[in-house]
Order: C-alpha cells, then structure tokens, then sequence
C-alpha cells in the first residue's frame, strides 16, 4: 500500500497524552480533503432517506456479541411494506431523476429475501438489476459482477457480501437499507464507493441511510439511537448531496 502511493506517508501530529478528539476530526478532514482533492478518494456526499416518526424499541437481546442488531430484529423492518417502498422509490428517484448523474449503485439489504425483492421490484420499473448474497453461486457472482462493472447492471442488490475485497470502482452509490452501529462496517461498507478518478473511480459519491426512531429499552439507557443526519456526516466525515 505504501508502494502503491509513491511512498507518501500522510502523518497527523496528535500527542497521545494530550488526546484532543476535534483536533483529530479536523486532522481528518484535512487528510479526507487532500486525498479528494488528489482524486485518490472520490467525494462522499450524504443523502437521509426519512422513514418517518414512528418509534421502535431495541431491547438488549436485540444485540449479537458485536453490537450489531440481530437478524430477528431486522425481520421488523424488513417485511414493513411501507418502508420498503419508500426505499423503492428513493433509489428510483436518484437513478431516474437525476438527470444521468448517478450510474452505478450497491444496496445493502438486510436478507436474501430483501435483496431479491428489491431488485425484482427494480426491474418491473425498468431498472436493470441484480441480487448477490451469500448463497449465490460463484460462476453466477462472477457473472453478475462483471456485468455490474460493465454498466449492464445499474442496481446490484446485496446481502452478506461486498463489505472489504470487492472492487467496483465505477460504483458512485451506496444505499443502506438497514441500520448501522459500528462505525467500522460503515466505513467498509462507504468504501466501496470512495475510490477516486486517480484509480479509475467516480468523482462523488453519494451515501444514503434510512432514519428512524430506535429506542434502547430503559435498562440499556433508554436513549434514542436514531443515527441523525449530523452524526453519519460526522462519522464519515462528508457533505450534504449538492
């Protein structure tokens, strides 16, 4: 990796007994900034997708051992039909209403069953798409990602998979259709979308998540987990969709 950059190191200058959490985001950003700039990183531009106000509890067993929310859990939203067409609707508002500017887009879904719903329901409305989980066969994953790559596929619906080791790099959005907690996943998942010009990437990037309201169950704090507009954007360390 270090090769792969001409040698060139970018070093913060935070002293760890005087740890300063704003002074290493604005190090960050900097770092983030000089990389778009560099078109090594492509430009992550953030985009909420309101569920709406209704609240939902999250109880303690609703967490695996890696804090992140059980598949029993998840079940709640997706078989929620109301929410589903919103997704719908949102990806075929950015990838028929946007005037050509976004191409290429990988949805996380939150089952196999999710996955091929969605990508179904793409295809009715004339969206060319596809559904790769875990249990798809290797010939047909290696099919299916080429056309992808290609262009041939505009929506590749995804469960399981395409987290770290997945190269796509004309993908310019990403669409969470579940919540996410760790900010490592996150990151991974953000990823594949963030490879720059410099390494045959896009530009921009855009990033979008659902909200809506979680709340932990008294005992766990009973505070509203709802991952607002200005924390992804913190997390993440991106803008508004321009």
């Amino acid at each position: 990796m270090h090769r792969r950059f001409d040698r060139i190191l970018l070093k913060g200058i935070v002293d760890d007994e005087e740890f300063d959490r704003d002074l290493v985001r604005d190090q960050l950003i900097k770092i983030r900034s000089q990389l778009v700039n560099d078109n090594i990183l492509s430009k992550a531009l953030y985009r909420p997708l309101d569920i709406g106000t209704s609240k939902i509890m999250v109880r303690q067993s609703d967490f695996d051992d890696f804090n992140n929310l059980r598949d029993s859990f998840l079940s709640r939203l997706k078989n929620d039909s109301a929410r589903n067409c919103k997704i719908i609707d949102d990806i075929v508002d950015i990838m028929e209403g946007s005037n050509g500017r976004w191409k290429s887009m990988i949805v996380y879904s939150m089952s196999v069953n999710h996955a091929h719903a969605i990508a179904c329901e793409l295809n009715r409305r004339g969206i060319h798409s596809a559904a790769i989980t875990g249990k798809t066969r290797l010939r047909d994953r290696r099919g299916i990602i080429k056309e992808f790559r290609t262009g041939d596929i505009r929506v590749l619906c995804n469960h399981s998979v395409l987290t770290v080791g997945f190269d796509a790099p004309n993908t310019d959005v990403i669409y969470i259709t579940r919540p996410v907690y760790s900010a490592i996943m996150l990151e991974q998942i953000v990823g594949r979308g963030l490879r720059g010009t410099k390494f045959k990437g896009t530009k921009n990037c855009l990033v979008v998540t659902p909200q809506e309201q979680l709340i932990l169950e008294r005992r766990l704090g009973g505070r509203n987990i709802v991952l607002a507009e200005d924390e992804i954007k913190a997390r993440l360390l991106i803008d508004e969709e321009e």
